[in-house]
């Protein structure tokens, strides 16, 4: 943006104005006003510096406007209009607002929820769903501490276990159940991923005289022999060949919880930045899950897949609307979309998002045996979201297998896809675009160098959130890394630096090289907690985010596996955009 800099803050004219007799000149103004709609950024930029009258009609708040609604949507700048206070009815500088929203550089946060409020405050969570839709915020389900989980002790190690599914495989070095029973073990959490590879590695060495000590498989039953289930380990103790399982592995398990069904709403309204007040309008329908999905289409919530207590994964797709009414407040009514014979497998800890008013895409996640996925699936809805029909989409290339990445729809660009955590456990920095070519959509890997990005160490990420902000650009937050070192820090990927990939040469047909598409950004005010697995969403304006839950750190106490808490704080982000006239 440095020609738009110097457009602005230029008082010079170019010696080369256009003669008299130029056809251009003879232009009738709303005739011109027209052709500049039509131009890039930076064309109009070196039109606006030929001539003073040609500066002067560049210059006008209502051409910019115009440009803005091309830009970032009529949606988002109806929504900026009736949120920002002008005296008078004053026209919004809105040439200096492209200029701060294209070189963003911060944002504040703002608390909005107090824990020592008698309100009714929703359960600290993670992994639910936190969505902006019909002005309000709809919160649904997710894992809560003494809920989902159950913790299971392996001598002195505490680990979290979120699934009762675990194969043993025989062990010739060891004769018994090595590293492929613990690994799926480790596998299965779903959508935490307490533990890295590593930490695997040094538990297995702790655990080696203990493994050694187990009885061989061939000693047990044929049915028992290759599958062995935790959910039998708790509710049927008194088993003697579970028992003595659970004997050797020193295994104690505490109470079981509950999964979270619960559904909430806060109307928001244009006062964004008061305490809100939440709404339980809503409990068992749909059934507690954590690692779901659910994504905005229209006025409608599409909601699917999740991991429930019992570590089993659905595939079952949710249609939700919100209603608001004088009489009777705010409503909201689930209902259980038909989809036919056909749906994606069963799984938790994906990614979803919409590509326009009648089609989800999903991609990834965790399913059976703990296993990481990597197909992309799409359902169309009907037009009154009665049904839908899923179809599997394939291409090549497409992202390797992952979970706790995400999805991020963009208009007019496609669909961006952003970190998880792979197969070999690794947090990951990949960059992956969905988008239509030749009439089909297809996977195209964006390139870049992460030792070329200040501070660019840091992206890799599992768990963060990537929310559509105003002027089309995404906004990363949180997460954690390889090693469950937890983040609070706050990235812009510009995605009008990824090239159109008929710029490029046939020769990379890696994918698009993309250079300068990474930001990090300065956090001002309230400093909330490090956190991962939280959900964010933005309101129509695009300006502002809202944040709820996740996993936070905690004090280490027996309770708390790996110093890990539960949250239930909401907090407001915003973009830091300042003009002489306004504050947004």
């Amino acid at each position: 943006m440095t020609t738009f800099f110097m457009a602005e803050t230029s008082t010079s004219t170019t010696s080369s104005n256009i003669g008299s007799s130029s056809p251009i000149v003879k232009l009738a103004q709303d005739h011109l006003f027209t052709i500049l709609l039509l131009l890039p950024i930076d064309s109009l930029i070196s039109f606006a510096r030929t001539c003073k009258r040609f500066r002067s009609l560049t210059g006008s708040d209502t051409l910019w406007e115009s440009i803005c609604r091309r830009e970032w949507g009529s949606t988002s700048v109806d929504a900026l209009k009736s949120s920002i206070n002008t005296k008078n009815n004053q026209q919004l500088p809105w040439m200096r607002l492209y200029k701060q929203v294209s070189q963003l550089d911060s944002v504040s946060c703002h608390k909005l929820s107090d824990q020592d409020s008698e309100l009714m405050l929703p359960t600290p969570r993670a992994s639910h769903c936190l969505n902006f839709v019909s002005d309000c915020l709809v919160l649904f389900g997710g894992g809560c501490e003494g809920g989902c989980q159950r913790n299971v002790y392996i001598g002195s190690c505490q680990i979290l276990s979120f699934s009762f599914q675990l194969f043993s495989v025989p062990d010739s070095t060891n004769h018994g159940l090595g590293f492929p029973w613990l690994e799926n073990l480790l596998a299965s959490w779903s959508w935490l991923q307490c533990i890295s590879k590593f930490e695997i590695e040094h538990k297995l060495c702790e655990l080696s005289g203990t493994i050694k000590s187990m009885p061989h498989p061939s000693n047990r039953t044929s049915n028992q022999k290759h599958k062995l289930s935790v959910e039998h380990l708790y509710f049927h103790e008194k088993s003697p060949d579970v028992g003595q399982l659970a004997s050797s592995l020193n295994l104690k398990y505490l109470q079981p919880g509950r999964d979270l069904d619960d559904t909430w709403v806060a109307y928001i309204g244009n006062d964004f930045q008061r305490m809100l007040k939440w709404q339980k309008v809503n409990s068992g329908i749909p059934n507690g899950r954590f690692g779901h999905t659910c994504i905005v289409i229209g006025d409608y919530l599409v909601l699917f897949g999740g991991i429930n207590d019992r570590g089993m994964r659905q595939n079952d797709t949710w249609v939700g609307k919100v209603v608001l009414s004088e009489n009777l407040g705010i409503t909201l009514s689930w209902r259980l979309l038909d989809v036919r014979s056909i749906a994606p497998p069963p799984r938790g800890a994906h990614a979803a998002c919409c590509i326009d008013k009648s089609t989800m895409v999903i991609h990834g996640g965790i399913g059976l045996c703990g296993l990481r996925m990597g197909d992309t699936w799409i359902l169309e809805l009907s037009e009154n979201f009665c049904s839908g029909t899923w179809r599997e989409l394939v291409t090549h290339p497409s992202p390797p297998a992952r979970s706790g990445h995400t999805l991020t729809c963009i208009e007019g660009t496609g669909i961006v896809l952003f970190g998880g955590r792979g197969s070999g456990y690794d947090a990951l920095h990949d960059v992956w675009l969905l988008q239509v070519s030749e009439d089909e959509l297809k996977w195209k890997q964006i390139l870049y160098n992460l030792q070329d990005i200040p501070a660019g160490v840091s992206l890799p990420r599992v768990g963060h959130s990537a929310t559509l902000i105003l002027g089309g650009r995404l906004l990363i937050y949180g997460g954690e890394d390889s090693q469950r070192r937890r983040k609070d820090d706050f990235w812009v990927l510009d995605v009008s630096k990824i090239p159109s990939h008929k710029a490029q040469s046939p020769l990379n047909s890696r994918g698009l090289q993309a250079n300068n598409m990474w930001r990090m950004l300065k956090a001002k005010g309230y400093k909330p907690y490090r956190r991962s697995f939280h959900r964010a969403c933005a309101d129509h304006s695009g300006c502002r985010l809202y944040v709820f839950g996740g996993m936070v750190d905690g004090l280490l106490q027996p309770a708390e596996a790996y110093g890990l808490r539960f949250d239930g704080e909401l907090f407001l982000v915003k973009l830091e955009l300042e003009t002489e006239m306004v504050r947004c």
